[in-house]
């Protein structure tokens, strides 16, 4: 299971990533988003005002797989 930190759990041991609220230096913890990414990423929440799922993928350029599901904070 991938490591996870975030500002809410849901269950002890696994945080969950929510990334329409952490900050750029949790939502490095995505696998590979790093800090330039986080900030692109932080800019579109504000602009957009919410990430879906797919807009996410489309960010990081990749879709989101099981794993990155379990940790991010998104509605499937």
């Amino acid at each position: 299971m991938m490591s996870c930190v975030g500002s809410k759990s849901r269950s002890p041991g696994l945080q969950l990533i929510r990334v329409n609220f952490d900050p750029p230096n949790v939502l490095t913890s995505i696998p590979g988003v790093g800090p330039k990414l986080a900030k692109g990423i932080i800019h579109f929440r504000e602009i957009a005002g919410y990430l879906s799922p797919d807009s996410l993928g489309i960010i990081i350029r990749r879709p989101l797989d099981q794993e990155d599901n379990a940790v991010v904070g998104l509605p499937s």
